[in-house]
């Protein structure tokens, strides 16, 4: 047995906890490779908004006393989603939303040709991030179905290297 000095406990929380964002050409490499075909699986198909939303806050969950802490969704206006560079998707922008906006406070209307414009909806999603220490990558994706509110619209997918080089959702 090695006398090895660990790292105190709320050195190695933190480390569990880090993520950073995948750079450009890797965050379009994964998400083409292994988060794309998800798309065809759920009611939304292929369709994303243009702007990605934040990574979960990790460190700020932890530290609160809510048992089921969820940071409010915040659009990085920032950054566009390069629709070129993605396989089969239908990107969706400001643009698509700039003739539903006069209707906004028609409820009915509104509905109808939001319905028509998106059909089942869209999925917002974060760029990937990475914990090195973990070797996990994480997506946050929002289902976004304008009509329909409750649980399920948000989730947290998690990727783990596989003995075969493959990411596994976890």
């Amino acid at each position: 047995m090695r006398n090895e000095k660990l790292p105190p406990t709320k050195c190695l929380c933190q480390l569990g906890v880090t993520y950073r964002y995948l750079d450009e050409k890797q965050s379009y490499l994964f998400i083409n490779e292994y988060y794309l075909p998800r798309l065809d699986t759920i009611v939304t198909g292929r369709k994303f908004f243009i702007h990605p939303i934040n990574k979960p806050d990790f460190p700020r969950r932890i530290k609160s006393n809510v048992k089921h802490y969820l940071e409010p969704l915040i659009i990085d206006s920032n950054y566009r989603w390069d629709s070129q560079r993605l396989k089969n998707v239908r990107v969706v922008s400001n643009e698509d939303f700039k003739e539903l906006l006069p209707l906004k406070e028609q409820d009915f209307m509104y509905s109808v040709l939001w319905r028509r414009k998106f059909n089942k909806g869209y999925v917002c999603i974060s760029r990937p991030a990475y914990n090195s220490y973990t070797k996990r990558i994480l997506i946050r994706e929002w289902i976004e179905n304008n009509l329909d509110c409750g649980t399920g619209r948000e989730k947290l997918l998690s990727y783990k290297l596989a003995e075969n080089g493959r990411w596994q959702n976890k």
